[in-house]
């Protein structure tokens, strides 16, 4: 989009030490960036797992930032985050996700998380993307968010350009939606259906809502009753 690698844009710009994940972008980082870009008029991308505050609110609000973000049903973050502290535990990493063994653990962590989308999914202007696109429809993602950057015309460049490297990407190796539904035991099941039951209604909610608006309603509404009946069929012979 920039014409320029990451590590030469951000030299171009005079911030060449500048990361890409960010754990909480403030007001005075974002006008650093746009005083530097202002020769460039580049689009400068930053990664986060933050909540809104008032400033980040207000600047998505009005067009200053342009947010976009993806979730996935919680009952299936719960078995992400077990299988991250797997990972780490084996790689003796002590990041983040290394202290969760069991899924009473990552149950709170959850209930927390669901209310940043809550407010994202009340915020206009936010591209929201579900997991489930993004194990399953990938074109379709990028064109999202081509479209939501105003680089609708690059999106056929940029999947091109990432379709050789996608399974070089953690996220997109795992490449499948809801496995929660199949690999957690039938207590596993029961536990996260029962202690995640706004959380989840929650995804499908904004789940349909996404998919309504690119015309896909029916595939989602189909989507969440299969899984539906799959978790039922499993619970009724426990």
């Amino acid at each position: 989009m920039n014409g320029k690698t990451t590590a030469d844009l951000k030299s171009a710009i005079g911030m060449p030490d500048l990361v890409d994940f960010v754990p909480s972008p403030d007001e005075g980082l974002v006008k650093t960036i746009e005083k530097a870009n202002l020769a460039h008029d580049a689009m400068i991308v930053l990664k986060s797992h933050c909540g809104l505050d008032e400033f980040l609110r207000s600047s998505v609000e009005s067009g200053r930032i342009l947010l976009v973000a993806s979730f996935r049903d919680p009952r299936d973050t719960a078995l992400s985050m077990l299988d991250a502290g797997t990972i780490e535990r084996k790689a003796g990493s002590t990041r983040y996700f290394h202290q969760f063994k069991e899924l009473e653990q990552v149950i709170r962590p959850i209930t927390f998380s669901s209310r940043k989308l809550a407010d994202l999914h009340q915020l206009p202007g936010v591209c929201l993307i579900p997991y489930h696109l993004i194990a399953n429809d990938f074109p379709f993602v990028v064109g999202m968010i081509a479209d939501h950057l105003g680089a609708g015309h690059l999106r056929n460049q940029t999947l091109g350009d990432m379709t050789g490297r996608i399974v070089d990407l953690p996220e997109f190796n795992k490449g499948i939606a809801d496995r929660f539904v199949t690999e957690l035991s039938d207590d596993e099941l029961r536990l996260v259906c029962d202690n995640l039951e706004e959380e989840a209604a929650l995804y499908d909610l904004a789940f349909c809502n996404v998919m309504e608006r690119y015309g896909r309603l029916e595939e989602a509404q189909a989507i969440i009753a299969e899984r539906d009946a799959q978790i039922s069929r499993r619970l009724q012979t426990t």
